[in-house]
């Protein structure tokens, strides 16, 4: 399933890729519960992503790569962030982890 330059699973609640790794924003919708595995890998081009609260899981290596990623606001509702989600995020200057 595609939206907005998303790719997702077939029920759409995961986040399996993009079809552009130059995109530089991502609003991800309400369907989606988890970011899979590797979902924004080396999207060198990613600066800011809008996560909902739907979303419970970031898996590992999600945003492995995003070097333009600046700042990322976790929500409430995450529950699991596996290790190396953010490995290679070489701008990365903070994560909010409530």
């Amino acid at each position: 399933m595609k939206q907005n330059g998303l790719k997702l699973s077939e029920d759409g609640k995961t986040v399996i890729g993009v079809n552009d790794s130059y995109i530089t924003h991502v609003t991800l919708p309400d369907s989606v519960t988890s970011i899979g595995l590797a979902a924004f890998e080396e999207c060198s081009s990613l600066e800011s992503i809008d996560i909902p609260d739907s979303v419970t899981s970031i898996r590992c290596w999600a945003f492995r790569g995003c070097n333009y990623l600046k700042s990322i606001d976790i929500p409430d509702s995450v529950t699991s962030i596996e290790g190396a989600a953010f490995y290679g995020c070489s701008s990365l200057e903070s994560i909010d982890i409530p």
